[in-house]
């Protein structure tokens, strides 16, 4: 499996509850670049969004994705679950985990 629309397909096929999938930004960019159609067709089985910019798995906001676009699509899911920061830091981890939850935030209806 390479992709998300594999692994999606994988947790559907065996109609339990309690298997579901991971979804990777980072990976799922640079396998396929359809990001937000993706996560809006899986986000019912995702248990968890991992969070890094690409190229270099850094910051997000550092790289290709907008991330902006991307949280308000997870939000638009009704997705309520865990969105993991898993991203190597360009600068201080602290301030950039700061920057990453303001922008995460900012991105939500308040």
């Amino acid at each position: 499996m390479t992709t998300c629309v594999e692994g999606a397909k994988l947790v559907r096929e065996t109609g339990n509850p309690h298997v579901r999938l991971l979804f990777d930004i980072y990976h799922e960019q640079v396998q396929e670049g359809n990001v937000i159609t993706t996560l809006t067709e899986a986000a019912d089985i995702v248990s968890v969004f991992h969070v890094a910019d690409n190229p270099g798995r850094h910051d997000p906001g550092t790289g290709e994705i907008n991330y902006h676009n991307v949280y308000k699509a997870i939000q638009k899911t009704g997705y309520a679950g865990y969105v993991a920061m898993e991203y190597l830091p360009l600068g201080d981890p602290i301030g950039s985990l700061t920057k990453a939850l303001y922008d995460f935030r900012s991105a939500l209806p308040s």
